[in-house]
């Protein structure tokens, strides 16, 4: 911050409204500067200084550390911009207006687009006082999570948590006081799910995740012998498209339900990611055959989906349902990890084990593992290239619920037997000018030696 700039915040906080006048006019240029960044028209980028500084005159009170004083005031341009931007086009729905469909909106969806500014404002006003300017900035002034972030100087995950929670507390005022905002969507969801037919408000996972690592009978003996599923935990599962991962849990939602009642509720994003993960995902439940009629796929707007699946979820796990609540990576990137944490359900009778499903292209940029997660699983191409199913790589996978002494055991026998694979391999001399790589000649003295070695 420039001297001058640093001599008139000083004098303007301590009362002297001369100074606070000439540090509006020192700060009129940087103003200026960042509202022609973010507007294209000159007399707009004028009007968005203009205010901005008329803000800055009225509340410098507000500002509590003056080091911050410019990034509060680029803040503040921001803020404009996004207000003159918005006169040309309608504002953000609030999350929890926004509805879980595929099909185009009928009328009640048209009723909630017409009054969405006056339905806003309305269910913000019932709104903790704690909570109602974190979700006006978000869902009125248009504020991005990176700009909340800045403003509140936390991660925009803790972002995203603190807005999932503000939501999570406004439902149940919303359901008492407002029948227009939830009744279309839930109708929305009834005519595309069928049996889904009351997801009411409040019913939404507690916000403290009750664990219960009690594993669960999937039927697979590399998943109940070496990584076990907890019944109410977190579960990463991982690797490259066309691994076999949605037949897995098809395959682990059927052997249960052999068992106890389960479902699973999925959630996906309404647009299918670059590696189709969401298309993906409702394949799970396209052909009925063997899976419980109770499984459910909702596709929406990420944080509104999610809602919807927990909230089914739950119902479903009060019920005495074991259900497997399937996220797909498109969801997990948009809420953030640390939100899903919040999610596993243990009760006496039923439970929810929560699944992050997270694919990649085979030549794309692998997803990393899921650190919070009791069991991580990851699928491997070589396995499936094989036959091997479930294509899990042992290697790369991990349960907190294992017996330690096993799973390594049988960790070192698949490095062995790698090492045995590797041994096998060898460059030849013929192939040299195909492939580049110097051939190799051993005789028999050095191969035997060789493969006493990776046998001991």
């Amino acid at each position: 911050m420039g001297v001058h700039v640093n001599e008139a915040l000083v004098a303007a906080r301590g009362g002297d409204t001369g100074s606070r006048e000439r540090l509006v006019e020192l700060t009129r240029p940087q103003a200026l500067a960042w509202a022609r960044g973010l507007v294209s028209d000159p007399a707009t980028a004028e009007d968005v200084a203009q205010e901005a500084l008329l803000e800055v005159w009225t509340s410098l009170e507000s500002l509590r550390e003056p080091a911050a004083y410019l990034a509060w005031v680029k803040l503040l341009v921001r803020k404009h911009a996004d207000r003159h931007r918005r006169r040309l086009h309608p504002v953000l729905a609030l999350d929890l207006l926004v509805d879980v469909r595929d099909a185009g909106p009928g009328p009640a969806e048209q009723t909630i687009d017409n009054d969405r500014d006056q339905l806003v404002r309305r269910m913000l006003a019932l709104a903790p006082d704690s909570d109602r300017r974190l979700l006006d900035l978000r869902y009125v002034e248009g504020w991005s999570d990176a700009d909340l972030a800045e403003l509140l100087e936390i991660t925009p995950g803790a972002v995203r948590k603190r807005l999932f929670d503000a939501r999570r507390r406004l439902k149940p005022a919303m359901a008492t006081t407002l029948d227009l905002p939830l009744e279309p969507r839930r109708t929305a969801m009834t005519q595309r799910f069928g049996l889904v037919t009351d997801v009411s408000a409040g019913t939404l996972i507690a916000r403290e995740a009750v664990v219960d690592e009690t594993p669960l009978n999937t039927g697979l003996r590399v998943f109940d012998a070496l990584l076990p599923w907890p019944r109410a935990g977190l579960i990463d599962l991982r690797g490259p498209v066309n691994t076999g991962g949605l037949v897995l849990l098809g395959e682990v939602l059927s052997g249960l339900h052999r068992q106890t009642p389960a479902a699973l509720v999925g959630v996906a994003g309404r647009e299918a990611a670059t590696d189709g993960s969401s298309a993906r995902l409702w394949k799970i439940v396209e052909d009925p055959a063997g899976q419980p009629e109770r499984s459910r796929i909702f596709r929406g707007q990420p944080e509104a989906a999610l809602e919807a699946g927990a909230e089914l979820a739950g119902e479903l796990a009060r019920e005495g349902l074991t259900v497997l609540l399937v996220v797909d990576r498109v969801v997990a990137e948009a809420v953030g990890l640390d939100v899903l944490a919040q999610l596993p359900l243990g009760l006496a009778h039923g439970s929810v084990t929560v699944i992050r499903c997270a694919y990649w292209a085979r030549n794309g940029e692998p997803v990393g593992p899921w650190p919070a997660a009791h069991t991580s699983i990851e699928l491997s191409v070589e396995q499936a290239v094989r036959g091997c199913y479930p294509a899990v790589d042992l290697l790369e996978s991990h349960s907190t619920l294992a017996d330690p002494v096993l799973a390594e055991t049988a960790r070192e026998q698949v490095r062995r037997g790698r090492e045995l694979e590797r041994w096998v391999a060898q460059p030849l001399v013929s192939a040299e000018e195909f492939t580049g790589i110097p051939g190799k000649r051993f005789t028999t003295h050095e191969a035997i030696t060789q493969l006493q070695a990776v046998l001991a």
